[in-house]
Parts: C-alpha cells; structure tokens; sequence
C-alpha cells in the first residue's frame, strides 16, 4: 500500500469481520507520506504485522518482502482500496481443501454490484478466470518457493506475470464466492496522462509470454509457423493519425461529473505519452510492436 489513507480502515476493517479469525495480517506501506500509518496503528490487533519501506520501492518488491514476512502456509492478497467479504478467508481455504489448486483467484465487482462507472472511474474488477489480479487472489507458499516471487522490474502486471508463471507449476482455480469489491477510485487530469506509462507492462509480459490479454491486439496466431506484428491499442494509434477518431470514441463512455468532463482535454495528450512510451520500453527491451 501507498498513500491510502481514504481506503485503507475500510479494508483492515473487512479483514478483521472475517467468518474466521486465525490468520495474520502483513502490511508493508510504501513509505507513505499521508496519514496512512496513523490510521493502521489505530486498530490495537495483535494480528497486524506493519512494516514501512525507508524508501518507495514499488508494489512488486513490496509484496515480495509480505512473502518473507509471512508464516503461513496459505497467503492471500489484497490491495489497501479493497474491501473483502465476510466469508473471503473462508471461502479461499475451502476451494484449497476440495481442489487440487496451488492457487485460487476470486471475483472483483468495482463499487457494488450494478454500478455504472463514469469516464474518470479508473474500474479495477474480474469476472473470470485467468487475471491472476492480487486484488484477490491466493496461493501456497510452495508456488513462491518453487516458481520465485514477483518481478520487480513491473510496476505493475507483475501479479500477472507471476500467475502466467505459476499456472505452468500447477492449477489455479477461479472461485466466484471469494468476492471482492474494490473501492472507487477516479482520475485526476495528470493521473490520467501518466496511466499511459503502464504500457510498458504489456512489452515485458508479450516479450516473457507472448501475451497479448488486454492491449487489444488484432491478429492471431493461427499456427506456430505464422507470425503477424502485435499492433496495441489499434484505435487509439489510428487516433494519433486521425485525432476525430478519438472524440468519436467517447461515445462509448459516461459523462456525469466534473471529473469526467476535465479530462477530455488530456485524451489525445494521453494517447501520444502511452504510444511514445511504449515504442521506447519496445526498443529498450528489443521487442517489435507498434
């Protein structure tokens, strides 16, 4: 966690509601510069281990030192703006007695169930298997043993590439009744532009895994000797081109608040950053996509 201190009670509190109450809570805080310490030492629970970072390291490397610190042989992951259902803990452990899983990842709703997000929400949820987001998701401590811990050369997507490597280890079951909601969270103009920069994280993960999940990719692969150039994001590069393009695109979005209307101005600005971004982690990392 980093600078949390609007989401951060609710969360520890969903924890603590739990059917169960034998497990630890490990956190590491990222040298948070809010009130966000203040806030996790006003919970007097003998469950909570809290360690800070003397510097921001990142999230990989901070959930690395989580596994380290952590003694059990079950680990269950969340962020800090999440709120976890009662029964999360509970039923996690039932899909590990009755599957034969190294992990099991669980369902995210953004908000509550039925909410309609509005172009400045930045939506974090999953509905289905194969995400492997640390939002919600657990796993046996032998896979960290076995597969290693998280890369810390991402800044993001490393629960992916993590999960991409672990499920070569053994299976990682989907379990929809582990739920988990994930607080509200909406852009500001310069967070909207720098979100541009996670392209990166698509580069590395098409270099270690040729995967293409979610960076809209228009071509397949019908056969291992056949090759087709990875295009990402092909609207928003047609958009650079032809920026009307882009404002066509926004009918396809919600706009309500002021929010969402202050950051139509940094939408191509947005889209240039994120393309300039990734042509530079693509020659950087000597990989070909446009």
């Amino acid at each position: 966690m980093f600078n949390d201190q609007k989401h951060i009670r609710k969360c520890i509190s969903s924890i603590f509601n739990q059917t169960i109450d034998n497990f630890e809570i490990i956190i590491v805080d990222d040298a948070s510069t809010d009130k966000t310490s203040e806030i996790i030492r006003s919970f007097n629970d003998k469950r909570i281990r809290y360690y800070r970072n003397e510097e921001k390291v990142g999230i990989a490397q901070s959930r690395n030192r989580c596994i380290r610190l952590a003694a059990g042989d079950i680990l269950f992951f969340t962020d800090s703006d999440c709120i976890v259902s009662k029964d999360w803990l509970e039923k996690g452990r039932l899909a590990f007695a009755h599957q034969n899983c190294i992990g099991t990842e669980g369902k995210t709703i953004y908000v509550a169930p039925g909410y309609q997000p509005t172009f400045s929400d930045r939506v974090v949820e999953n509905h289905e298997p194969g995400h492997y987001m640390t939002c919600n998701i657990a796993y046996r401590r032998i896979v960290f043993e076995n597969v290693g811990c998280f890369d810390t050369r991402f800044n993001r997507n490393s629960d992916r590439d993590f999960g991409l490597r672990a499920s070569k280890f053994g299976k990682i079951s989907f379990n929809p009744d582990m739920l988990v909601v994930h607080q509200r969270i909406t852009f500001t103009p310069l967070q909207f532009v720098r979100w541009g920069r996670n392209i990166e994280n698509w580069v590395l993960l098409y270099k270690l895994h040729k995967d293409t999940s979610s960076i809209g990719e228009n071509w397949k692969q019908r056969d291992k000797k056949s090759f087709f150039l990875p295009v990402v994001f092909p609207e928003r590069l047609i958009g650079i081109f032809f920026p009307p393009l882009v404002l066509v695109s926004l009918t396809r979005h919600r706009f309500r608040t002021k929010n969402d209307f202050n950051l139509i101005p940094f939408i191509y600005i947005q889209i240039i950053y994120e393309r300039l971004r990734l042509w530079g982690m693509c020659a950087k990392q000597r990989v070909l996509m446009i």
